[in-house]
């Protein structure tokens, strides 16, 4: 997404995901094989795959949207979330109650509370929808597990750890993305540290500072 708001999508279109529906957006989230995003009026446009209907956004005003592997979630403005596409695992089935952000994974879901603490929902191997108590300012999902920045800067993961991707490191973080077998996070410092799989290098981060946001299942260094 450009300065001005402009959707531009690269790489594999077998689905249509990369040819985008929409022109202009706040945000952007990409899944499995379908790409959402949320409109300056809020309302959510979605494209590519669509097997299990997760291109097909339901009516209304949102904040954020979040694209998981075949589903995906968005935070209304009342804070309620909305989840479409496969349900499967239970993905698709939110907890009642008001949030403020939102994370889809390939099969599970976590998000932020509006009191701070986390709720997650979905396949439940390796406990990834058993997050940890205590109050958080942000979520991120990955793969089979997820990540989430304390109210104090440190980092909690859970779930599936056979990479290391749980296992975060120590020190204090503004934000983190997790993705497929890796995560990554920002210090309160600027730099930018990852940890997990690195099989095509996506733990080895090149020289910084960076920002860095969600980019599908992986990140982008900004």
């Amino acid at each position: 997404m450009q300065h001005d708001g402009t959707v531009n999508c690269w790489g594999n279109d077998e689905s249509g995901q990369a040819t985008p529906l929409v022109s202009t957006a706040s945000r952007v989230a990409a899944g499995g094989y379908h790409t959402c995003a949320l409109r300056e009026d809020g309302t959510v446009g979605c494209w590519g795959g669509n097997d299990h209907d997760q291109a097909v956004p339901p009516a209304g005003a949102f904040t954020q949207v979040t694209a998981g592997w075949n589903h995906s979630c968005a935070v209304r403005q009342d804070g309620t979330l909305a989840c479409w596409g496969f349900d499967g695992q239970g993905q698709a089935t939110p907890p009642d109650g008001t949030f403020t952000q939102v994370s889809a994974g390939t099969s599970h879901v976590c998000a932020l509370q509006q009191n701070g603490t986390l709720a997650c929902w979905g396949a439940d191997g390796d406990g990834r929808t058993s997050p940890p108590g205590g109050v958080f300012s942000q979520v991120s999902t990955g793969g089979s597990h997820a990540c989430a920045v304390r109210e104090d800067g440190t980092l909690a993961c859970w779930g599936a750890d056979g990479d290391g991707q749980a296992t975060p490191p120590a020190g204090t973080f503004r934000q983190l993305s997790a993705g497929d077998g890796h995560t990554c996070g920002q210090r309160t410092d600027g730099g930018v540290v990852c940890w997990g799989r690195d099989d095509v290098g996506q733990s080895s981060v090149p020289n910084g500072p960076y920002s860095l946001r969600r980019v599908g299942a992986g990140v982008e260094f900004t």
